[in-house]
């Protein structure tokens, strides 16, 4: 769906709340806990700020342009920038923020990193054989991580939290992908996407939840960093924490590093120049206050 910024969020006789107008917006409130100053900020996803391989588009159709003409309403990082360039007599290489669909056109939008889309996403397919089919595909990539789907996300009535984080997943993994949830289950059946280690009979495991490892990081920024991470500072710094819990996982280490030490790591990661400068002043204030008390 689009996700615009500009339009009037305003009472406008819906009868909805500001929150209902916005989420149907695809817009998200700032959360009010250190993160921000607060106002409407573009969703946050699994790869926003990051670099990653484009899809390419084969004759896109005049829907395409004017969906690529919104992609810094998507994401403010692509003003001013061309994201739909032809490459060859037919074929035009997409580089901005938006998914592809299964018959290779943007779709208007993106998935959110941080929840706000699992409901939308799962509740709003339009058959069970569609809703078998997402599930089917969170289960072939291993996301339900050795539990199994619950009796009401089977039966469509509801999601208890290892459905939610599945879904997520493959909201996530869907924009890595740069392709919708369906295109990606699409791929997943026709075996253009590799499922290599995804729910196999080797060992389950699980990775730290998105708003425990986002917490962690929170409390060490403050302590290394002095400042609170930015919102796609946190929710990058959660998502490396979990896909380093994976890979240890998957590479059968029976040493995994703590939630706390794996935060403090992605605080330093995340500014160098700024961590080395608090070292430093830290070091003086511990001198000057041994020199005082001598």
């Amino acid at each position: 769906m689009p996700r615009y910024t500009n339009e009037n969020t305003g009472d406008q006789g819906t009868g909805k709340s500001s929150a209902e107008m916005l989420a149907d917006k695809g817009l998200v409130e700032q959360p009010d806990s250190g993160l921000g100053t607060g106002g409407i900020i573009p969703k946050t996803t699994a790869t926003t700020g990051t670099k990653i391989a484009p899809p390419v588009l084969i004759i896109p159709d005049k829907n395409d342009f004017n969906n690529a003409s919104q992609d810094e309403l998507i994401d403010p990082s692509f003003k001013g920038q061309n994201t739909l360039i032809r490459t060859g007599q037919n074929t035009w290489t997409y580089y901005g923020p938006q998914l592809v669909t299964e018959d290779g056109h943007l779709s208007g939008g993106t998935y959110s990193a941080d929840g706000s889309d699992i409901a939308s996403e799962f509740f709003g397919v339009k058959t069970a054989a569609e809703r078998q089919t997402m599930i089917a595909t969170a289960q072939k990539l291993g996301l339900f991580y050795g539990s199994k789907p619950s009796a009401a996300m089977i039966a469509g009535t509801g999601l208890d939290t290892s459905d939610q984080r599945a879904v997520q997943g493959l909201l996530d993994f869907s924009v890595r992908a740069k392709r919708t949830w369906r295109a990606v289950a699409a791929g997943v059946a026709s075996g253009q996407i590799s499922i290599a280690g995804g729910g196999g009979g080797g060992p389950s495991y699980s990775v730290v939840s998105t708003e425990d490892a986002m917490e962690s990081v929170r409390e060490e920024f403050f302590r290394v960093l002095k400042r609170a991470p930015t919102p796609a500072e946190a929710r990058q710094a959660a998502l490396n924490i979990q896909q380093a819990e994976r890979s240890r996982a998957s590479g059968g280490s029976m040493d995994p590093t703590s939630l706390g030490v794996a935060a403090r790591a992605q605080a330093e990661k995340a500014a160098p120049g700024e961590f080395a400068a608090n070292a430093a002043g830290s070091a003086m204030t511990r001198i000057f206050a041994l020199l005082g008390g001598q």
